[in-house]
């Protein structure tokens, strides 16, 4: 239609979008892989070290110095007379 000015194919109109907001674009595809390749990180939490449990004999020594002091004072005593 020779008439109508102004008018251009969805085509021409598309790729006319793309080249303006091609960066934005850009950026929210950038954002979308990054979430992509961070989600299952995070939803997996933190890591942490692991020990596996064994079963050992549990020792255990304490060095210590010091004084036995009771606390009260005891007198045993016979009051019998004969061998003991």
């Amino acid at each position: 239609m020779p008439g109508i000015v102004g008018r251009s194919s969805p085509l021409a109109s598309s790729l006319a979008f793309l080249r303006r907001h091609a960066g934005k674009a850009l950026l929210l595809v950038a954002v979308g892989v990054g979430a992509v390749l961070a989600a299952p990180r995070w939803l997996q939490g933190p890591l942490v070290p692991v020990a596996t449990v064994v079963q050992r004999d549990f020792v255990q020594s304490v060095v210590a110095s010091g004084r036995v002091e009771t606390p009260h004072r005891v007198d045993v005593g016979v009051q019998l007379t004969g061998t003991v």
